[in-house]
């Protein structure tokens, strides 16, 4: 936490005029022109499925799979879901996040860690839609470079693999703006 009281207009008498602003980069104040910044590391409060960093840790979720208020809780981390399919099924993963807070993306991966899908974008909420055979799977939700720490909300579902585009269509959509307005994140 930072915190100042200025006097920008020098409305206050002070016995000390000179410390009516400052500039703050990383957290470091700084004056002149010789300034190496410093690294500043946020972390938010870890959610109630830590530890779940590796796939080693991972949180064993049934389908379908719903949690709010989970977070990136420091720079790059990942959080690990594993899911067990006894049948083919269409997945459909959705991290729903604000990506001005912090960049969020998505990976899907085998029981051997090889990624089967993913979602990397530069926007709001990242997706994942895919026909899974029956086996053993892992989602890696996880913060994408420095400034990364952000919340977000989870969904996984499972429908029969016929269902088509009409399942994220017809399901995922109103699904994003339930949860969006729900959590006051009106667009």
């Amino acid at each position: 936490y930072a915190g100042a009281i200025v006097d920008p207009d020098d409305d206050w008498n002070e016995r000390f005029e000179g410390n009516n602003s400052a500039v703050m980069t990383n957290g470091v104040p700084y004056s002149g022109t010789n300034f190496v910044p410093t690294p500043l590391t946020i972390r938010l409060a870890e959610d109630a499925d830590e530890p779940n960093n590796s796939r080693h840790q991972s949180t064993n979720v049934s389908l379908p799979f719903t949690q709010s208020n989970l977070t990136v809780d420091e720079d790059s981390e990942s959080d690990f879901y594993k899911f067990t399919l006894s049948e083919e099924r269409k997945i459909v993963a959705m991290a729903i996040f604000d990506h001005i807070n912090g960049d969020v993306e998505m990976e899907l991966q085998n029981a051997s860690g090889v990624t089967q899908a993913s979602s990397r974008t530069s926007n709001d909420d990242e997706m994942i839609a895919r026909i899974l055979s029956p086996g053993t799977y892992y989602l890696k939700v996880y913060g994408d470079g420095a400034g990364s720490c952000n919340r977000y909300n989870l969904l996984i579902l499972a429908a029969d693999p016929s269902c088509g585009l009409g399942f994220e269509a017809g399901l995922i959509v109103p699904l994003i703006f339930m949860v969006r307005r729900r959590l006051g994140k009106r667009r």
